[in-house]
């Protein structure tokens, strides 16, 4: 019964997180802005800045930072998918010449005599001009997070704000579980202090080359790499396959290569070797459990939800271990890095 309860409880909580998607979200992107923010606040106050300045500072800073770059993202977004069309009907034309050219190689019962994908032609075939559609899909996904960006800056001015003033007296209401309060937002502050920085080595780093090769488009690229590089694993998958695709119709399978070994090379230096040096053995989270959170609440959030999955994992975690009945859901959470329970043993007996 307990478990049968237990599993409506998680779906009712899924619904009801699905439901109200439209509030949580920037809800609980402010919570983390104003995570990420709090020591600068902190640390004008003590340089003697009162705490409503040292807000006001913190706030303005963070809204210039964001608004700057989220303009930015929304004209190259338009530009990009004023220039869909063109770029579907190149790599079209390149499939139809790719399928021409190995015709000749091919059995004669592998393709028909006639087949070229055209406009009539292509329900029935592989479409690659869908590909565009997907990225124009997910590009206005983050057109529409920037769009409440003011929102949320100002939902985490009145955190900052409560926090400031607050902080002390909200600690001692909640007794024992500040400590534990105390930790989520620690662990948080370093992940996402360490995960910006990464992001925007690797966002410059990327537009950057991808504005040396001559490919179109690199600042919308190199913010979608920022953005994208949040995301564990999946991130860097999916930030590198649009500017492929574009280097591959601009100039062809050569520069999409240098595309390819430049992202890689940037996630071996960055994401595989600077961040976990960084971060230590800070994120004690398996693989499978950060591939799992991605799936999951991006299935929940779309693409906001795989971006703030790490934190809310993390976050998770360190809740369920205060439970002693759910403590094993954190170790599996945690998985080679959790500590093995200790064993105990009668004496006259050895172990296996």
């Amino acid at each position: 019964m307990n478990i049968l309860l237990g599993m409506a409880s998680v779906v009712i909580i899924v619904a009801g997180l699905r439901a109200g998607a439209s509030l949580l979200i920037p809800l609980v992107f402010a919570l983390f802005l104003a995570v990420l923010c709090y020591p600068s606040v902190q640390t004008l106050q003590r340089r003697r800045v009162p705490g409503i300045a040292a807000v006001g500072l913190t706030v303005t800073t963070v809204f210039i930072l964001l608004i700057g770059p989220g303009l930015l993202v929304v004209a190259a977004v338009r530009q990009f998918v004023s220039a869909v069309p063109v770029y579907q009907e190149r790599l079209v034309q390149m499939t139809n010449r790719t399928i021409a050219s190995a015709r000749d190689g091919l059995p004669a019962d592998w393709l028909p005599a006639d087949f070229v994908l055209d406009s009539a032609q292509l329900p029935g075939y592989f479409d690659p001009a869908r590909a565009f559609d997907v990225l124009v899909n997910a590009l206005s996904g983050f057109v529409t997070l920037l769009s409440v960006g003011f929102l949320i800056v100002f939902v985490t001015a009145f955190m900052l704000l409560e926090g400031t003033h607050r902080g002390q007296h909200a600690a001692a209401a909640m007794g024992p579980a500040a400590r534990d309060v105390a930790r989520i937002i620690r662990e948080m502050q370093i992940y996402l202090q360490v995960k910006t920085l990464v992001s925007l080595l690797t966002g410059l780093a990327a537009g950057l080359w991808l504005t040396l090769l001559g490919v179109d488009f690199a600042l919308l690229w190199g913010l979608t790499a920022f953005l994208l590089n949040f995301i564990p694993n999946l991130g860097s998958i999916a930030a590198v396959l649009p500017p492929a695709l574009v280097a591959l119709i601009q100039f062809g399978p050569s520069v999409m290569a240098l595309v390819l070994l430049g992202y890689l090379a940037l996630n071996a230096l960055l994401g595989t070797m600077l961040e976990p040096f960084l971060l230590g053995r800070q994120l004690r989270i398996s693989p499978l459990a950060v591939f799992l959170s991605v799936i999951i609440w991006g299935w929940i959030w779309g693409v906001a939800g795989a971006l703030l999955a790490m934190p809310m994992t993390m976050g998770l975690k360190i809740v369920l271990e205060q439970s002693k009945d759910l403590q094993w859901i954190a170790r599996l959470i945690e998985g080679s890095h959790a500590p093995a329970p200790a064993v105990t043993s009668t004496p006259g007996s050895e172990p296996l």
